[in-house]
């Protein structure tokens, strides 16, 4: 068991909270289905990348959000199944399971790092191997890219802690 913790723990820095996600059996139902999967195909993951940030930007980001909670539709874009199944889906469920207080505008770090919350669910969903049109893997946790988020995203390893630290930041 101290074995598993610690392989989860080096894992990815978003294992501890997929693990807690899949408790819930609202969250763990949801998966990418045919007409989503599809979208991926066709756009390629840079593409599906863009349209989180912007999803984030426009309806996460702000500090007021007049209908919070009923922003995020259940489906029709791979980036919307992500949002609910992770948690990302309205202030609520940030300051729920991420510890994103609401109430206030998302800083650029917090939208980097619910961006990737987001493209790491979508990778794991397409089978990991990046960008799934093929040609180039676009991969999501190449050394690069997490060498220069890991001062962005909270240690989620750490539980609580990583909360409390991006609290503190």
């Amino acid at each position: 068991d101290q074995n598993r913790k610690e392989y989860l723990m080096q894992a990815s820095p978003f294992e501890a909270l997929f693990a807690r996600l899949a408790q819930s059996d609202f969250r763990s139902r949801f998966r990418l289905g045919s007409e989503e999967v599809a979208c991926i195909e066709r756009r390629g993951m840079a593409v599906i990348r863009r349209h989180a940030e912007d999803f984030v930007r426009r309806r996460l980001a702000p500090a007021f959000i007049p209908n919070d909670g009923r922003q995020t539709p259940m489906r029709g874009h791979p980036v919307f199944i992500a949002q609910h199944a992770t948690a990302c889906c309205c202030r609520g469920c940030l300051a729920k399971w991420h510890a994103i207080p609401a109430g206030r505008e998302l800083t650029a770090r917090e939208q980097r790092y619910v961006v990737e919350v987001l493209m790491a669910w979508i990778e794991r969903q397409s089978g990991g191997g990046g960008d799934i049109r093929g040609g180039r893997p676009l991969l999501l946790f190449s050394e690069v890219p997490l060498r220069r988020l890991r001062g962005d995203v909270p240690n989620l390893r750490a539980g609580e802690a990583g909360a409390q630290a991006l609290r503190r930041k």
